[in-house]
């Protein structure tokens, strides 16, 4: 009535114990991450199928990272870095509002009650004594 020791059972159940989970997580990470590039592909006008075919493909995660690197900004317009562009004319901005006269810009400011700083440029009261924006005296 001994029962008899099996040392491959033990380990065989170890390794299952650690093998199984380690399975579910290498099935379920790259299901996520497909699941993900194919939404952002849509978000960001890509061809969302494509990508989804690459991440599947490639191994390693590779295609993820490859697309995270070519990705387009959202909207899928190519990113621009902002210019300066010239103050508009006065002109009104509803249809019930009078139409100002073309003046320079330091002129409608003065109109407004508005001055320039001498010190920074910046437009301020007309009754400041200081500027508010870089505090010297006017």
């Amino acid at each position: 009535m001994f029962m008899s020791y099996d040392p491959t059972g033990a380990v065989m159940a170890v390794l299952m114990m650690l093998l199984i989970p380690l399975l579910i997580f290498c099935c379920i990470i790259p299901i996520i991450l497909c699941v993900w590039v194919y939404k952002d592909a849509l978000k960001r006008d890509m061809e969302a199928a494509i990508w989804l075919l690459i991440v599947l493909l490639v191994p390693l995660c590779i295609g993820c990272l490859i697309y995270l690197i070519v990705r387009k900004p959202i909207g899928g317009e190519e990113r621009v870095s902002p210019s300066y562009t010239a103050p508009a004319t006065a002109q009104a901005t509803t249809p019930y509002e009078e139409r100002a006269p073309a003046l320079p810009e330091t002129e409608r400011l003065i109109e407004k009650g508005k001055k320039f700083c001498p010190t920074c440029g910046a437009s301020i009261p007309a009754q400041a004594t200081f500027c508010p924006h870089c505090g010297s005296k006017l």
